[in-house]
């Protein structure tokens, strides 16, 4: 799964989506875990791979990387792409170390709240993110 999203992310304009839809039927036969691990392997390394494409070609591999082409591709015109893959390396591996780190401590807190939600209340989650997508697509808020 690594590998594959390491290609997928290179490759300019192939996201994650794409990426999980291009590996679904590699996904029949296997068992649900080893499964559920190549698509979290496929899935993590998309932000990172794609900027190659962001840098050195200008071209954001994903939503992810847009600020990278704004940043690195100029410093990879003025003959500085191995400090600007390096400075986005870097700052990948640091937001990746403290997402898990956060993520991990967010999980044993939030373990017994996410397990009493039953239908209505994600329902209810479920109206309230498309009312935010209204609000925040139209010019009243009513």
């Amino acid at each position: 799964g690594v590998s594959v999203g390491l290609v997928i992310g290179v490759i300019p304009g192939l996201g994650g989506i794409a990426g999980l839809s291009l590996l679904i039927p590699f996904l029949y036969g296997m068992d649900e875990i080893s499964a559920l691990a190549m698509l979290i392997g496929l899935v993590a390394v998309i932000p990172t791979s794609d900027t190659f494409s962001s840098v050195l070609m200008g071209i954001p591999g994903s939503s992810a990387s847009q600020a990278t082409v704004l940043d690195g591709f100029p410093l990879a015109r003025q003959g500085q792409a191995a400090r600007a893959l390096s400075a986005a390396f870097i700052s990948s591996m640091f937001g990746g170390v403290f997402g898990a780190v956060v993520l991990t401590g967010f999980v044993v807190i939030a373990r017994p709240l996410i397990l009493s939600f039953g239908s209505a209340e994600l329902f209810m989650l479920a109206l309230f993110g498309l009312s935010m997508v209204a609000v925040l697509a139209g010019r009243s808020l009513a």
